[in-house]
C-alpha cells in the first residue's frame, strides 16, 4: 500500500516522473534490440549502422535518467555508468560491423564486456528500485529483488547452454539452439514484468506524491 508523501524519506515526485521515462525510454530500447537481432550485421548493414546509434543514444538518455534518481539511491549511479558502457559498445560495434574476420575476436570481447556491465547495471537498477520501493509498496519492492533473481538464473541459462554447445560438439548445435531459444523466451518474459513493474512504480509514487 503507498504511503503518503510526507512519510516518505524519498522525493515521491521525482521518482514518479523519472520511472515514467524511464519505462518509455525502455520501451524503445527493446524495439530497437529487437530490430538489430532481426536484421543482423550483414544483410542489411546501412539498417545495422543506424539501429546502433539509436541504441547508444537511447542507452545514454536511460543512464541520465538513471542518474537523476542519484539523490534516492546511490545505487543509481552503478546503473547509470552500466548504461553508458553498453552505449559505447553499441557505438564501437558501428566500424567493426564494415571490417573483416579479424575483427571478430575483437568484437567478441566488447560484447563480453557489454554483457557482464549490462549485468551488473541490472542488478544495481533493480536493488535500487527496491530501496526506495521499501517505504511505499513493499511488494513492488520485494518483486524487483525477484525480477533480479530471475535475470541471473536467465543469465546461466544462456552461458551454460553456449559452454555446453562448445564442449560436446556431437550435440552442441542442439544445445546451442535450445539455449538461445530458452534465452529469448526468459529475455523477453523479464522485459515485459520489467516494463510492468517500472509503470506500476511510476503509479505509486504518483499517488504518494499526491497525498
Amino acid at each position: 500500500m503507498a504511503e503518503s508523501q510526507k512519510n516518505l524519506s524519498v522525493n515521491a515526485a521525482l521518482l514518479a516522473g523519472c520511472t515514467r521515462r524511464l519505462f518509455w525510454v525502455l520501451i524503445v530500447w527493446n524495439i530497437v534490440e529487437l530490430f538489430i537481432s532481426l536484421i543482423g550485421k550483414t544483410e542489411m548493414a546501412p539498417f545495422y549502422v543506424s539501429g546502433a546509434i539509436l541504441e547508444a543514444v537511447v542507452s545514454v538518455i536511460y543512464g541520465i535518467l538513471l542518474l537523476r534518481l542519484v539523490s534516492e539511491s546511490p545505487r543509481y549511479r552503478i546503473a547509470a555508468v552500466c548504461w553508458f558502457i553498453n552505449a559505447a559498445g553499441s557505438a564501437v560495434q558501428i566500424p567493426l560491423s564494415a571490417g573483416e574476420n579479424a575483427m571478430a575476436v575483437l568484437a567478441g570481447m566488447i560484447n563480453l564486456g557489454v554483457l557482464a556491465a549490462t549485468l551488473l547495471g541490472t542488478y544495481y537498477e533493480c536493488a535500487g528500485h527496491s530501496e526506495v520501493l521499501q517505504e511505499a509498496d513493499w511488494d513492488l519492492s520485494d518483486k524487483w529483488q525477484r525480477l533480479w533473481k530471475w535475470y541471473v538464473r536467465f543469465f546461466l541459462v544462456m552461458i551454460g547452454g553456449i559452454f555446453l554447445g562448445a564442449v560436446i560438439p556431437a550435440v552442441g548445435l542442439l544445445i546451442l539452439i535450445a539455449a538461445v531459444a530458452v534465452s529469448l523466451i526468459a529475455a523477453l518474459v523479464i522485459s515485459v514484468f520489467r516494463l510492468i513493474y517500472l509503470y506500476r512504480m511510476s503509479k505509486v509514487f504518483q499517488t504518494c506524491s499526491r497525498a
